[in-house]
């Protein structure tokens, strides 16, 4: 696996894409797809979604302490995992992500679709 996605953005390669789209486009039409979706038809997120993760390096899945995780709550957007940094060769999903250090990295983006595209810009 070099990367997955979850939520709503993964199914803009699904549904959002045909066949001619991708052949005339290429890698770009991964992009052109996520913003008509974004733009036109909308990306709706999964709502209150709640997340628990680790804030020290000593916990373990099986034992841990209320003070070594913390938590968010809030409106997924994408839950992306890989060993690979980008999606369609265009889109920086994982920035930090290396095929080659044993890591599988994890990138969350919360909120409403046209403010994190209004952040982007």
């Amino acid at each position: 696996m070099n990367l997955t996605t979850a939520g709503p953005v993964s199914e803009v390669s699904s549904k959002g894409m045909s066949d001619a789209l991708k052949k005339a486009l290429g890698p770009a039409a991964v992009a052109v797809a996520g913003f008509r979706q974004l733009f036109i038809t909308g990306l709706q997120p999964i709502q209150n979604v709640g997340i628990t993760y680790p804030t020290s390096v000593n916990t373990t899945p099986d034992r841990y302490y209320p003070e070594q995780v913390a938590q968010f709550r809030g409106d997924l957007l994408v839950l992306a995992a890989g060993q690979a940094r980008q999606m369609g060769r265009m889109i920086n999903v994982c920035p930090d992500a290396l095929l080659d250090d044993g890591l599988l990295d994890f990138t969350l983006l919360f909120g409403s679709a046209k403010r994190q595209a209004a952040d982007l810009a």
